[in-house]
């Protein structure tokens, strides 16, 4: 019934989890993932991933993260859970250059010799998740394949900077 009324007014509900690792349970979870087909959208928040591993287990928290389509990361200190959102984020074809070079009295210089290979690179690396300030998040939209970096003010004071198109560093690994 409030499936058929949800679709008949063409609202969303939104049912948000703050501090979700409180609530977490495989039970929960599953009840989430069957809900959105309901029109009932599920906003999950959470210190880190670790508190959701902690209270419910791995398989609950790649459970979640397969049925997410918009993350909102937050700085990271633990590297662990840097690497799985920056994974989560993606990967993308770089190119990566290596150079040759010869140290002569002291000065390396060029050889003329390297090479050029195809290699996966993060989006967004790791590092950066951990090095991310107050008040600065990535926000990762998997639909639409959008990757924002944003700065978030004080809300209660109607000063949001607006989010602007992530630009990650286009220069190719270089060794």
């Amino acid at each position: 019934a409030a499936a058929r009324a949800c679709r008949e007014k063409r609202r969303l509900a939104y049912c948000i989890f703050d501090e979700f690792n409180v609530f977490c349970s495989p039970a929960v979870v599953d009840l989430i993932g069957k809900a959105r087909g309901a029109g009932i959208c599920a906003v999950i928040a959470t210190q880190s991933l670790s508190d959701i591993e902690a209270a419910a287990g791995k398989a609950v928290v790649n459970q979640i993260v397969d049925n997410c389509n918009t993350f909102i990361v937050q700085r990271q200190n633990a590297p662990e859970s840097a690497e799985i959102l920056a994974g989560v984020i993606g990967t993308r074809e770089g190119v990566e250059v290596t150079r040759q070079v010869q140290s002569v009295a002291g000065i390396a210089l060029d050889t003329g010799l390297g090479s050029v290979r195809r290699v996966r690179e993060y989006v967004v690396h790791p590092d950066e998740i951990k090095n991310l300030k107050t008040g600065e998040a990535i926000v990762v939209r998997k639909l639409t394949g959008e990757v924002l970096r944003v700065k978030v003010r004080k809300c209660w004071d109607n000063t949001v900077r607006q989010p602007s198109l992530y630009r990650p560093n286009p220069t190719p690994n270089t060794r």
